[in-house]
């Protein structure tokens, strides 16, 4: 779901957000609260946190796109906007360490969290077993937000209060942060997104690129040209 371009379903309610259409001033005051909702948050848990942790970004080692995922190099785009950083330096800004003291935001990547860590909106990989060793590091963790009600309440069963109840995904506000393009025009009736694993399914490839009103979505693109390829499409179906 992408501020700005439509409307959405939430990755964790599952409800329909049909409050997404919105106008440039819209944004533009949205933007605002948001940035004040996190700076807020990052002052009450030990000053100025957005100003000396680097911003988490998971990268896959292998798979078909030789860890380029949009889903997760988007953390880097984000990192350069929300944290204001000046330096053309990445490392700067972005640590692929998890053992490094870091803020954790876009993606499933809550349990590479450490004591001291800040979680701005991420959430729980439920491929991970949240066993003992987990029950005595998230306690220690700063939570600004997670990504859901889900994420909270598996925290909550697992006796790791969450007190705050903003949600979401900072990739859900990609459009408040970063300069992206959006067609006017939508030429094609569906966009395909398959996970990486699902490229390589040549049967499928070929099925999608023999129809030209179906355009398929590799997600090795940047954020911007993923962005703007979406927009083009009247639906949008994945499987990543």
């Amino acid at each position: 779901m992408w501020a700005g371009i439509g409307r959405g379903i939430s990755v964790e309610t599952g409800k329909l957000d049909s409050e997404m259409e919105t106008t440039t001033a819209d944004l533009r005051r949205a933007r605002w609260a948001v940035s004040r909702a996190i700076d807020r948050r990052l002052h009450l848990v030990g000053g100025r946190c957005q100003q000396n942790l680097p911003w988490y970004h998971w990268q896959p080692s292998q798979g078909a796109y030789n860890g380029r995922n949009v889903g997760d190099n988007v953390n880097t785009d984000l990192a350069k906007a929300i944290l204001g950083r000046n330096s053309s330096d990445d490392s700067v800004r972005v640590t692929t360490d998890p053992n490094q003291p870091k803020l954790l935001g876009v993606g499933s990547v809550l349990h590479f969290a450490n004591p001291g860590d800040v979680v701005v909106g991420a959430g729980w990989n439920f491929k991970v077993p949240f066993d003992d060793k987990y029950k005595t590091i998230l306690p220690k963790v700063n939570f600004v937000s997670v990504r859901g009600p889900v994420t909270q309440r598996l925290l909550a069963k697992a006796g790791v209060a969450v007190s705050t109840n903003l949600f979401g995904d900072p990739a859900l506000y990609s459009n408040l942060f970063l300069d992206l393009n959006v067609s006017r025009k939508r030429p094609y009736n569906l966009c395909v997104v398959p996970h990486a694993r699902d490229i390589l399914n040549n049967k499928a490839v070929r099925f999608i690129n023999s129809h030209d009103k179906i355009l398929l979505v590799p997600t090795n693109l940047t954020v911007y040209d993923f962005v703007f390829k979406l927009s083009q499409c009247q639906l949008v179906l994945s499987s990543a």
